[in-house]
């Protein structure tokens, strides 16, 4: 029979093994923060937190959006304390400091995991794989966003309650829900699971913070109406998974489905199992769910084929001796050396294309057409959703951006319909120029590669006024026939 894997004996090597695990992540989460276009909506977190440092209050009504603010739409940014954080870290020392840090913390997480996985499973090798499984299911997560300190909390939280340390969770919770409030329903799942029954009070007291927070009682149902809202269909992140497109997910899955226990996993646990998949389902944001909660709950059900031949023969043959009916590692060494010499490859490889590459947030976004924007006065204009967040940035004041719940109707307050009309002059399914002279905008900011600019470029209705290798500035000046279609 196979001894111990050394990963398994050796505290020293260990330690080795999860270092190499932690500068792995950072450095593979660097490389993608480099080689790809900033994230959107790190703009406007950035500029909230701008916001909030000079103004020393959190918001109640739009402060970005022209549209918003000329309307006075309700807005109370749900992250106002991450844009504290990210603005603070831009302060000192630019995007490669707040890249950095998102670094440290992407692999703060995937260390997290690992140790909420090995001290579930008490199998270190598997808790390597399904580490390396969740740095590579972030990476697509990896930008200056909550998430990604959300990420950290999440599995911190489910560490101090698998060490007991019940009242901890609070102060956490309390960060947390200022940090990324929409996801405070998760954290609450995570402590119930913990805490309830005789522990109740911890998951009361963790409730109540969601109250601490500038939103208070409207922060309830928004994370629900946020989902399933009218604004939903039309961003990217809330589709749902496709598992075959995502292969740290489809590989996670299949962990599951072909080591788990199904006989001696616990009712709770399988109903937790299978809340955790669906949730990782139902929108691409959720699926590092997967490999962050869904894993290491099933961690003590998951069985390698050798212990299930090894549960065979003791049947069979029944051991006196206890140690010998003990949990034994499972494997080979080799394993482990092979993981440990893609760590440090991997390492050395990511960390030097990493930091080879200049640092260019502004790379495909429309810096100079923003300029000319600025030196022209041009305030009410069409923007497309993806840039509203870099003109934020940029002390502009666009018509729409990252930032989707204001411009739709929720439940509780006034409807707003803009944010419906933008998506259907956006997907070409109405005329764009009865919205465009209803709301008095008299230049649209539009990518060369977009649908819509085909639309314009046929119509003697709109004029380009500049243009550069990525963006075209159109003036728009209506016809008499569309002033009539505009008219209530």
């Amino acid at each position: 029979m196979t001894g111990p894997m050394r990963i398994e004996t050796d505290r020293r090597y260990r330690a080795i093994v999860v270092g190499l695990l932690l500068v792995f992540a950072a450095a593979f989460a660097l490389y993608g923060l480099a080689y790809r276009q900033a994230d959107t909506d790190m703009f406007w977190h950035i500029a909230t937190g701008r916001y909030v440092v000079e103004h020393h209050v959190v918001p109640t009504t739009d402060v970005f959006s022209w549209y918003g603010i000329e309307h006075g739409l309700t807005w109370i940014p749900q992250s106002w304390f991450f844009g504290v954080i990210a603005y603070v870290l831009w302060r000192l020392g630019g995007f490669a400091l707040l890249y950095v840090a998102v670094a440290v913390i992407t692999a703060a997480t995937v260390g997290l995991a690992y140790w909420l996985f090995a001290r579930r499973s008490g199998n270190r090798v598997l808790a390597l794989v399904v580490a390396v499984l969740c740095a590579w299911g972030l990476s697509p997560s990896v930008a200056p966003r909550p998430q990604v300190l959300t990420f950290a909390l999440l599995a911190g939280v489910a560490l101090l309650l698998e060490h007991e340390k019940w009242w901890w969770v609070v102060p956490v919770m309390l960060v947390g829900v200022n940090i990324h409030g929409p996801v405070y329903p998760i954290y609450l799942a995570v402590i119930a699971y913990y805490t309830l029954p005789k522990r109740w009070p911890v998951l009361a007291v963790c409730a109540a913070t969601v109250l601490a927070t500038p939103t208070g009682l409207a922060l309830v149902p928004y994370p629900f109406l946020s989902l399933w809202g009218p604004g939903a269909t039309a961003i990217q992140e809330f589709a749902p998974v496709a598992p075959i497109a995502l292969p740290p997910y489809l590989l996670s899955l299949l962990l599951i489905l072909v080591l788990l226990d199904r006989r001696a996993i616990r009712s709770r646990d399988m109903v937790g199992l299978l809340f955790l998949v669906v949730l990782s389902l139902v929108a691409s944001r959720h699926a590092i769910f997967m490999y962050l909660l869904a894993l290491p709950l099933a961690a003590p059900y998951l069985r390698m084929p050798s212990e299930h031949r090894r549960d065979a023969e003791n049947r069979v043959t029944p051991t006196a001796d206890p140690a010998e009916s003990a949990p034994r590692a499972h494997g080979v060494g080799f394993l482990d050396w092979a993981l440990v010499a893609v760590l440090v490859s991997g390492s050395l490889l990511y960390a030097g294309l990493a930091v080879t590459h200049p640092i260019d947030p502004s790379r495909g976004y429309p810096e100079q057409a923003s300029r000319y924007l600025r030196a022209q006065g041009i305030t009410r204009y069409f923007n497309e959703w993806a840039d509203g967040g870099f003109l934020i940035f940029r002390g502009m004041n666009p018509l729409v951006d990252g930032r989707s719940e204001q411009y739709f109707p929720y439940p509780g307050r006034r409807q707003i319909t803009m944010g419906i009309e933008y998506i259907g002059v956006w997907f070409l399914e109405a005329d764009c120029r009865p919205f465009l002279t209803r709301n008095g905008i008299t230049h649209l900011l539009v990518r060369q590669s977009s649908l819509l600019t085909r639309v314009l470029e046929q119509s003697s209705e709109f004029r380009a006024v500049y243009r550069d290798q990525q963006f075209t500035i159109y003036q728009y000046t209506p016809s008499a026939q569309s002033a009539a279609l505009s008219a209530p």
